[in-house]
């Protein structure tokens, strides 16, 4: 009743005119732009910089795909595209445990987080930097480089940020989109207040170096998936469940490995002897992924991934909606579980800075709320399970494949729905009732 209550009971308006924002990279310049166009000042915090390349190379943080909602909502907001695109991708080709191959169209585009490839002599900037820049063209909107030690909520009408090394900050309203950080459990509020801290798994992410030839041969304009076998009996001792290969330009791929626990160095080098990626993969191919050589925890000798986590769970608390307050976005708040991130990032950081701008936060609550519902791992573990159930099972699994193969079910049934399990697009919250609204668009068209 209370919940009733407060979505009938219109908040409180507040008009911040200094925002401080901890990140530069996707979902903290994706705010500063939007804040920015609306004149409001900003500061946007980070110990990086985005636009200069690291002396020793960072991860570029994902798959790096996008969507092409995200593409066209970072077009609207002035960015180029076609600058940071580095394959334009058709779809995915999904590999199921026993061999079948299923094609699911989606248009999208791989990126680089960071500047790439890791292995040419000359870089390019990727997509992080592209956004600084594009943030800094507002003269409103300010740069600084600086590792933050502590955020204070509680005082009243401002929020306090204070940098190692003594320098103190201080505005009308905080965004934290610092990711994955362990500052999102040590920002300070008001007794009545909570802030939560999402609940993560460590995933693998490894570019490789396989050659031009070989990725077209293997590729083409599709990235590749592996869908490994859930049931433990039936698999090696790797938690691995996940594979996706995403082809980059010049000769270059990105692995990304998730699994049911945290995936280590163990994980990867059981999943590269495993039949299963054997019967997925050309040898070619296979073997310029076995020359990679593996580090502790997971890594590779020039890309230190896995410091990156996937979000499993949502902070159910993400906003402090007063003056002197603060909302957390990207990963750092109410996100896509396990895929997607990017989208999330654009989408969420985008929707707060229009709230912030109106000074309302009505409407990020129920729009947002509903996208990227807190509650969607309780959906999202259950629907794993179910796919992993229809998968190891020979009978559902023929069933499956004679659905695909039959275009008018293809369709209106199995297409769709691959396409929001793989790309992320909708919550698992509501992918059947996306999937059964279609439907009856689709028959209802005809």
């Amino acid at each position: 009743m209370s919940e009733i209550l407060s979505r009938m009971r219109p908040e409180k308006k507040f008009e911040p005119e200094q925002i401080i924002i901890a990140g530069a990279n996707i979902a903290g310049c994706v705010a500063a732009i939007e804040l920015g166009r609306a004149g409001r000042q900003v500061i946007l915090l980070d110990k990086t910089d985005p636009r200069e390349e690291q002396k020793t190379p960072p991860c570029n943080g994902c798959g790096g795909i996008i969507q092409g909602k995200t593409a066209r909502i970072l077009e609207e907001l002035g960015v180029q595209i076609h600058d940071i695109t580095r394959r334009k991708l058709d779809g995915f080709i999904v590999t199921l445990p026993t061999g079948e191959e299923i094609t699911v169209d989606a248009p999208m585009r791989s990126v680089y987080r960071g500047h790439g490839p890791l292995n040419a002599e000359a870089k390019s900037p990727g997509l992080d930097a592209k956004l600084l820049e594009s943030a800094l063209k507002y003269p409103t909107v300010q740069f600084y480089r600086g590792e933050i030690s502590s955020v204070d909520l509680s005082l009243g009408n401002q929020s306090r940020v204070r940098l190692k090394g003594g320098i103190e900050l201080r505005s009308d309203f905080f965004i934290g989109a610092f990711g994955h950080s362990k500052l999102a459990k040590n920002v300070k509020v008001l007794k009545n207040e909570k802030l939560d801290a999402p609940i993560t798994r460590r995933s693998t992410v490894i570019e490789y170096d396989i050659g031009e030839d070989l990725l077209n041969e293997e590729f083409g304009s599709y990235a590749r998936i592996l869908v490994l076998p859930f049931d433990k009996l039936k698999k090696s001792d790797s938690s691995a469940l996940f594979v996706l290969l995403a082809p980059k330009n010049d000769g270059a791929m990105t692995m990304v490995i998730m699994g049911d626990k945290d995936i280590t160095s163990h994980d990867v080098n059981q999943l590269l002897e495993s039949e299963n990626l054997k019967k997925a993969l050309s040898a070619n191919l296979l073997n310029k992924i076995k020359m990679k050589e593996l580090k502790r925890k997971g890594g590779c000798g020039i890309c230190t991934c896995t410091i990156n986590t996937i979000t499993v769970q949502s902070p159910e608390h993400y906003l402090i909606n007063r003056m002197g307050g603060g909302i957390l976005i990207g990963d750092a708040g109410l996100t896509r579980l396990y895929k997607d991130g990017i989208g999330a990032a654009v989408a969420t950081a985008r929707e707060a800075a229009l709230s912030i701008i109106k000074g309302d936060f009505s409407s990020y609550r129920r729009k947002i709320g509903r996208e990227y519902p807190p509650d969607d791992h309780f959906y999202a573990e259950r629907y794993l399970r179910l796919n992993d159930a229809v998968i190891s099972n020979p009978h559902l699994r023929r069933l499956l494949m004679l659905a695909k193969n039959t275009p008018a079910v293809s369709q209106l049934l199995i297409d769709p729905h691959m396409r929001h399990f793989l790309t992320g697009d909708v919550a698992y919250k509501n992918i059947l009732p996306s999937l059964f609204a279609e439907m009856l668009f689709k028959i209802f068209d005809m």
